[in-house]
């Protein structure tokens, strides 16, 4: 093994002459390298890419965009909107009409209109068709949570097959 010399051999109670396991050192070193260049493989995955609008991966390139269904809570009601693009499909007002079930909050009226806008205007209606529809949750900061599940529990209503009809993203103001 290495050793470290002072000089002298001892003086007082201690030694002054210590080994040092370098054999050992090095093999943690090289483990310790090895461990960090596997692991920086790995920092690129845990990011979340996200744009502006919305949440998650970007629109496909080709063709026209897809319709997305655009839910806006107020204070005063719901707005249900199908954008394809920036262009208003159609739009429709349905009322803030809140029923309690427990200690729970539900929104019958938002729930029909959002299943019966998804029955008329979404695109992936067909039971074996892979991919969702899109719905964007449009709601203020200072929507309590409780509300938010509420309106979130009527986005999944619409069901096509044994899951939900949209994937949806969500966008506080």
């Amino acid at each position: 093994m290495a050793t470290i010399s002072v000089g002298a051999e001892k003086t007082g109670r201690r030694a002054l002459t210590h080994e040092l396991p370098l054999v050992p050192f090095i093999d943690f070193m090289v483990c310790l390298i090895a461990f960090l260049m596997v692991t920086a493989v790995w920092t690129q995955l845990s990011r979340i890419n996200a744009n502006a609008s919305v949440p998650g991966e970007a629109p496909l390139p080709s063709g026209a965009p897809r319709k997305e269904l655009h839910v806006s809570a107020t204070s005063s009601g719901f707005e249900l909107r199908w954008l394809q693009g920036r262009t208003v499909v159609t739009s429709r007002q349905v009322p803030r009409v809140a029923v309690g079930a427990g200690n729970e909050q539900r929104y019958p009226t938002l729930t029909r209109a959002i299943t019966e806008a998804w029955q008329t205007d979404g695109q992936h209606r067909a039971a074996h068709d892979r991919e969702l529809d899109r719905a964007v949750l449009h709601v203020d900061s200072d929507l309590p949570f409780a509300e938010i599940v509420a309106v979130l529990d009527s986005l999944h209503a619409p069901r096509r097959g044994t899951g939900s009809a949209f994937d949806v993203a969500f966008a506080a103001n």
